[in-house]
């Protein structure tokens, strides 16, 4: 058993460097990071889209990247709460900027008013979102008003190079004029799709089919990519952009709907989104010199540096607090040998020794923290930031006859997977499956 005093003294000491430490951390005002994801992202997986709202990280509070995230799963826990969602449209309606730059040729972003750069798929999903929202709600007219700008965004340089488009968007955006009754629109929408990904050959159906659906189904498919670093740590915040890479984690299952009278049919697999994010890092790249300017880019840099700075706290304040307990001890030993009190001079000694310990192991372990940060290397991959719950890919389905209570099934598997309620002028169920298992075929 530890003496008292060593007792009493090291718990001070760790209260103490928690008390530092937690006060540095409170102060800098840090962006979220990967791990502030994980119990929400848990929840998302299962899927259960209201625990995964439930659990979702408090920080960055009305930013543009948790406003997007949020009404993600807003949509599809059924909570009808988008006015954030409203108020970030409404602001990027005016602060979008168009450039040119011979890497990437032709883009947009938005500097949010926390300074981030959102990007063009980003943006455009945003509205879609936005447009489904109001569909929900009935309020069609505002639903065709955000199609058509998502629709001009695409469109906005049909003859620059470079020119950002996307199967995957032009897709829900054919999925929202849907709703709102323009199936010739829509129509256009899958042509278009189709023109930018032809081995999605189902588009030809719809593209070409004079009348709409009874109703069309459309299922969100994996839970959202996660960066990694490709060559580990960089030593640069910047040129690190270059090295990050998107995990997909979606298996793109075969997948079938049917309803509760027994009808079937084929839902078909749309193509990856992983150009949205390889875009987005090219964009990054050609804008280097805006982002390094940013507040946004600070934050960030202060967020990756949060980890290191940290350790080095916690290596000065055990240094200090181990030297407080010698100190102490000392003092406790002295003060016995004057009163001849040998329990006392005992327990200075232990204090002193104890103190000692804690110093040292405290600064064994700043070495080994600055010999690993010596070159200030930094995994970006844990504090990119980017909208997070996005789809990796999209089912879709339509059938000519109006679905009791349908579901979407794996193939010779007892899975169901239920859509959310019909909504718009022409019937419209989504749905979401995160698709993380390999089935047998």
């Amino acid at each position: 058993m530890r003496p008292f005093g060593v007792n009493f003294c090291a718990g001070i000491g760790s209260k103490i460097t928690l008390v530092l430490i937690l006060g540095f951390y409170l102060s800098c005002g840090e962006l979220l990071i990967r791990e502030d994801y994980h119990s929400s992202q848990l929840k998302w997986r299962e899927p259960n889209p209201k625990a995964a709202l439930a659990e979702f990280p408090s920080g960055e509070r009305g930013s543009f990247i948790t406003t997007l995230e949020k009404s993600t799963l807003r949509f599809f826990s059924g909570d009808m709460d988008f006015s954030d969602l409203k108020r970030q449209a409404e602001r990027s309606k005016t602060k979008l900027r168009f450039t040119s730059n011979r890497d990437s040729k032709s883009f947009f972003y938005m500097e949010s008013p926390e300074g981030y750069y959102a990007s063009e798929a980003e943006i455009i999903y945003m509205h879609i979102l936005l447009g489904l929202f109001y569909a929900k709600s009935s309020d069609l007219n505002s639903a065709k008003i955000e199609a058509t700008y998502a629709g001009n965004l695409l469109n906005s340089e049909p003859n620059a190079e470079g020119q950002f488009d996307d199967a995957t968007l032009r897709i829900l955006l054919a999925t929202l004029l849907t709703t709102c009754g323009n199936w010739n629109e829509a129509k256009a929408e899958f042509k278009a799709a189709l023109k930018l990904s032809q081995k999605s050959s189902w588009l030809k159906q719809l593209s070409g089919s004079t009348n709409p659906p009874a109703e069309l189904l459309v299922l969100f498919g994996g839970p959202g990519p996660e960066p990694y670093s490709s060559t580990g740590m960089n030593p640069n915040l910047i040129t690190g952009l270059k090295n990050l890479s998107f995990e997909f984690f979606g298996k793109r299952t075969d997948l079938n709907w049917q309803d509760s009278t027994g009808r079937k049919g084929q839902l078909f697999l749309g193509p990856s989104t992983a150009d949205w994010y390889q875009r987005r890092l090219i964009r990054d790249n050609a804008i280097q010199e805006t982002l390094k300017d940013s507040r946004y880019f600070h934050k960030f840099l202060s967020s990756a540096k949060k980890e290191e700075t940290i350790a080095g706290l916690k290596t000065a304040s055990a240094i200090a607090i181990g030297s407080m307990i010698s100190a102490l001890g000392a003092g406790i030993a002295y003060i016995s040998a004057n009163t001849s009190n040998g329990k006392g001079i005992l327990v200075g000694v232990v204090m002193i020794a104890y103190g000692i310990m804690f110093a040292v192991e405290g600064n064994e372990q700043g070495e080994a923290q600055a010999k690993k940060q010596s070159l200030n290397e930094i995994d970006i991959s844990n504090n990119f930031r980017f909208a997070r719950f996005l789809p990796e890919y999209l089912w879709v389905g339509d059938s000519q006859i109006f679905l009791e209570a349908p579901v979407a099934a794996v193939k010779k598997e007892n899975l169901l997977v239920r859509f959310n309620p019909s909504f718009g002028k022409i019937p419209v169920r989504i749905g979401y499956f995160p698709d993380l298992y390999d089935f047998e075929d």
